[in-house]
């Protein structure tokens, strides 16, 4: 992306020398230190090469401690040589007691020119830009050293936060450009800031399960050279989707069941056709608990939940419900890609289309998981609801018959008609999925247990309230549906 970083710092603590040749033939500039103060501009090289003496351990071990992360989140590369096998052995453990064993490059009493071509060859990274003026939210200092970085090339930066993020900081992001033939106002990007594991799994699963299988006008796309790994953190980066709106703001407004037609049948076509390809393992015979047993842990059942849960009917443990999901038998089902978290904040409506979010949690699985996972985040969200008559209509949905066949249509206006309408047409979708009896019903059983443990982050104690209230109920409908399968 940028062509600036051309110095490789060497630092030998022992005063030695190195042959040069082997950098300049590859247009890099070398520079040689025996101690790793006072070195100008460090975070700007292009890599760090280190070589190890026990003579001068105490010096490398503060080095690493102290700026080895911070190199590193400034892209930089870091070499460490060893010169036999004990300190090889030593440096390596070192590594991994400060958590950088996957980060930095340890070499064993290398050639010179075995470092200066992979380090010719490793794709450059964007120096932090430290005129960028960012603004917005709050932002932590490392995620601002990502944003400069990743926006190199432009004079400013809007950052506002989205919702929906539990496990990462998501936000959209407006910027100015710098220097572009086109004007300087490109359209929003969205950024999405955590766990560096996370990261690289969502990274990997747009080339994986998204490239080739989601249409390019139902999905984000990444911004591939602007996104970004650290040691411990990442940075995804990509177009934001513009003038869309939450499904549920859709579905709550009057947008019908279009939306939800549109995202199983379109967007995640291509995934949801794999199944009825007959793609090997597609259909297989095993219970539920192997693919979705992940869902549910009751050690994870929040405090008081459970308490809250039984005045509203429950009566038995998580840990005997999850006793039970493990005793039903095993049942044949449709195996294809699946989302993973297929709540109502991963989907985004334009016109009558589905756009698809968050992919950090795709992996294969039951074909009927995505369809129950959705269901649940609709019924039993409060986002801009309350309570009143609530428990009626889930009653009346989960109703044995209506988890046979679907519920009939609407025939009257009514309050939240357009929830009824959007469970029909989702359990539509959902039982023509269905290889046996039950399948559908022990996927919900499942998605709602997952709902019960969550805990939500409202401030306001109304909504946080519902909340609880609607987590609590999640809980006792599986309980009654782990029943009934049990008959």
């Amino acid at each position: 992306m940028t062509t600036l970083r051309l110095r490789t710092i060497w630092i030998d603590a022992t005063g030695g020398t190195v042959d040069r040749a082997p950098f300049e033939q590859r247009a890099l500039v070398l520079e040689e230190y025996s101690e790793v103060s006072g070195i100008a501009d460090i975070v700007r090289a292009k890599a760090v090469v280190f070589r190890f003496s026990t003579m001068h351990q105490g010096q490398f071990t503060k080095w690493l401690r102290e700026d080895g992360e911070l190199l590193l989140n400034h892209g930089v590369q870091l070499y460490v040589l060893a010169d036999n096998d004990i300190d090889h052995q030593w440096c390596r453990q070192y590594l991994i007691s400060i958590g950088l064993s996957a980060s930095v490059q340890l070499k064993l009493n290398p050639e010179v020119h075995e470092l200066a071509e992979p380090i010719c060859r490793c794709p450059t990274e964007p120096i932090a830009n430290d005129h960028l003026k960012i603004s917005g939210m709050s932002i932590d200092p490392l995620f601002a050293t990502f944003l400069k970085r990743a926006f190199y090339d432009c004079d400013s930066l809007l950052i506002q936060e989205l919702a929906g993020g539990r496990t990462a900081t998501v936000a959209s992001a407006h910027v100015r450009f710098r220097d572009s033939i086109v004007g300087p106002r490109p359209l929003p990007f969205f950024v999405k800031f955590g766990d560096v594991n996370k990261i690289r799994e969502e990274f990997d699963n747009y080339n994986q399960y998204v490239a080739h299988y989601i249409p390019f006008s139902l999905r984000p796309q990444l911004d591939i050279d602007r996104c970004i790994r650290g040691p411990s953190k990442g940075l995804l980066v990509g177009k934001f989707v513009t003038r869309s709106e939450p499904l549920l703001d859709a579905l709550r407004r009057g947008a019908g069941v279009q939306p939800i037609h549109s995202l199983f049948e379109e967007t995640l076509s291509g995934w949801r056709l794999q199944a009825y390809e007959g793609r090997a393992g597609s259909e297989v015979t095993q219970t539920f608990e192997t693919e979705l047993g992940g869902l549910f842990r009751p050690d994870q059942m929040p405090d008081g939940r459970f308490e809250l849960a039984k005045s509203l009917g429950a009566t038995k443990t998580p840990d005997e419900l999850k006793s039970a999901l493990l005793a039903l038998p095993a049942r044949t089902y449709l195996r294809s890609p699946m989302h993973g978290d297929l709540h109502c904040g991963n989907v985004r409506v334009r016109g009558i289309d589905s756009i698809l979010i968050d992919f950090q949690l795709v992996r294969d699985g039951p074909l009927v998981v995505d369809p129950a996972c959705l269901e649940v985040s609709l019924v039993f969200s409060a986002a801009g609801d309350v309570n009143d008559h609530w428990l009626e209509l889930v009653d009346k949905l989960y109703q044995p018959e209506y988890l046979v066949h679907p519920p009939p249509p609407a025939n009257e206006p009514s309050n939240r008609e357009w929830l009824w309408s959007a469970i029909r047409q989702i359990r539509l979708i959902a039982f023509g999925c269905e290889k046996s009896s039950g399948e559908y019903k022990t996927a919900l059983a499942y998605c709602l247990l997952r709902r019960a443990r969550f805990n939500e982050d409202d401030s306001d104690d109304a909504r946080r309230s519902n909340e609880e209230e609607r987590a609590a109920y999640a809980y006792v409908v599986a309980e009654r549906l782990i029943a009934e399968l049990q008959r």
